[in-house]
């Protein structure tokens, strides 16, 4: 049997894992792929559990790999799934399951990758209505691990379906809950991303599944989100990566509410998620398309083919420090600093999948292979290539380059103490302008800028900022495609004109 790429599913040969028998003291770390992070930890002799994380997406998978089990299981997986197949092929198990929790709103599913490389099950929650082969899960089974058992818990509420697997011991011992994102570490699953309407009724949902049944695990039990801190899947940015269902009692206000209408007013206070959320699911519910193990990085294009790509339509997207692009940049192209923490956040809030993507990065062009693994992530599949030789070549060929004027903090004060026009445009979240903002500033959050540009003058200069300087970066490169000309950047941010400020 090979996999759809035509490549044997497993190195030993089509169909056959090799067995090994790992020791409880081997540590051995298998080397990061990529841009994940990785380690592994033991839960119990002989349970193994080796576990992923990605900062851009602010989540988690796991392989648990049980000593003379015949069954391991891999839990979430995203869609580039190299990082884990030198993990699979080193267990010893000879069958591996492919565990959904939800099915997903944040990144398109490696599942079904990974059961095209390696002879593999898929298992979803039988109300998962999913379009591809599968084996359902219902609540209440147990899948063995050797003498171990994953529980299948039904535990709606951050999506309709949403299961958690419970790790049992031999006496019957809860040792670890894989808890997706009904439990996160000092949160929870957001209810909204089916739409505002469901919000409420997937709240209520929540609220049982938390207290009526996860949280009565004992305190030791341990718990394993899938998503973590920096996921917008949360209700708010969480603790953590993983935590314990003892230290969630006593510090997680959604399981501390007292009642029901306490904790809907928790978790109902959402803050705004990417747009491209909006298509992950359907995106997920049908499967996307199988690429198989191909290297990342973007071709590196001539000026001519990069140039004759963006004028029939591709995206821009320069990867470089905000400064860089304040400094000179190619006309029309969206400033997302590969560095700010949330690239592939912003670009699938602002940019369409549905359109080729050409980058501009540093000479050396280092980060565009690990932006082309981000946006795969996503859906954003169509990536041209990158300038070769970075901005400098497009600078270079005499074409036309166009900077931002930067206004320092003290810079700031005195104009906003003057006289002369100038808007302020505050690109920060709600909440943040909430807790602070510039004197006469309008709040318009970066996620709603690009509808919602017609609201702004164009006979007076305007000045963007935000808490670092590369949201307010992002929100220029916005209006200037938008057709704004005379525009600043405030690139200190809100600290940094407070500070000014108080410095007379």
């Amino acid at each position: 049997m090979t996999s759809s790429h035509g490549k044997p599913r497993h190195p030993a040969g089509p169909g056959v894992r090799t067995r090994r028998t790992p020791s409880d003291r081997e540590v051995d770390l298998l080397p990061a792929v990529g841009d994940a992070t990785y380690d592994r930890v033991t839960l119990a002799p002989g349970v193994r559990l080796d576990r992923w994380r990605v900062d851009d997406l602010g989540n988690s998978s796991y392989l648990l790999d049980i000593a003379d089990a015949p069954t391991a299981a891999l839990i979430d997986p995203w869609r580039d799934v190299d990082a884990y197949l030198p993990a699979i092929d080193r267990c010893a198990a000879e069958d591996l399951l492919v565990l959904e929790t939800h099915v997903h709103n944040d990144f398109v599913s490696g599942a079904r990758e990974v059961v095209a490389e390696r002879t593999a099950t898929l298992a979803v929650a039988a109300e998962a209505p999913v379009r591809y082969p599968h084996r359902s899960l219902v609540d209440g089974e147990e899948i063995p691990i050797g003498r171990h058992r994953l529980q299948v818990w039904t535990t709606p509420g951050h999506t309709p379906e949403h299961v958690t697997y419970l790790l049992v011991g031999p006496d019957d011992t809860p040792i670890a809950l894989f808890s997706g994102g009904a439990l996160m570490a000092r949160s929870a699953g957001r209810t909204d991303l089916l739409g505002v309407q469901w919000a409420r009724p997937l709240a209520v949902k929540l609220y049982h599944t938390l207290h009526e049944r996860i949280g009565r695990l004992p305190d030791h039990t341990q718990v394993f989100p899938t998503h973590g801190g920096g996921s917008f899947c949360g209700r708010a940015t969480g603790g953590g990566n993983s935590t314990t269902i003892g230290e969630e009692r006593a510090t997680n206000r959604l399981l501390r509410a007292t009642s029901l209408d306490a904790f809907l007013a928790e978790i109902l206070d959402q803050r705004p998620y990417p747009a491209y959320f909006s298509r992950m699911r359907e995106v997920n519910l049908g499967g996307a398309a199988l690429r198989g193990i191909a290297p990342f990085a973007p071709p590196s294009l001539g000026l001519d083919e990069f140039d004759a790509a963006r004028e029939k339509g591709a995206q821009v997207v320069d990867l470089r420090r905000f400064v860089s692009f304040d400094a000179g940049h190619v006309d029309g192209a969206y400033a997302i600093d590969f560095e700010c923490g949330a690239f592939s956040a912003w670009v699938g809030w602002l940019l369409s999948p549905d359109r080729p993507l050409l980058f501009v990065d540093e000479a050396d062009e280092l980060a565009s292979a690990s932006a082309a693994r981000q946006l795969f992530r996503i859906g954003f599949d169509q990536v041209l290539g990158t300038l070769g030789g970075g901005f400098e070549t497009w600078s270079a060929s005499g074409r036309r380059v166009v900077s931002v004027p930067r206004l320092d903090s003290r810079s700031l004060v005195q104009k906003l103490r003057s006289d002369s026009p100038m808007l302020v445009v505050d690109v920060r979240e709600r909440h943040e302008f909430a807790a602070g903002h510039v004197p006469g500033a309008i709040s318009l959050p970066l996620g709603e800028l690009a509808l919602r540009a017609s609201e702004l003058p164009r006979e007076v200069p305007l000045a963007t900022y935000c808490a670092h300087g590369y949201r307010s970066a992002t929100a220029i490169s916005v209006l200037e495609r938008q057709g704004f000309s005379e525009l600043l950047h405030a690139d200190e941010g809100y600290h940094g004109w407070l500070e000014a400020a108080r410095a007379g």
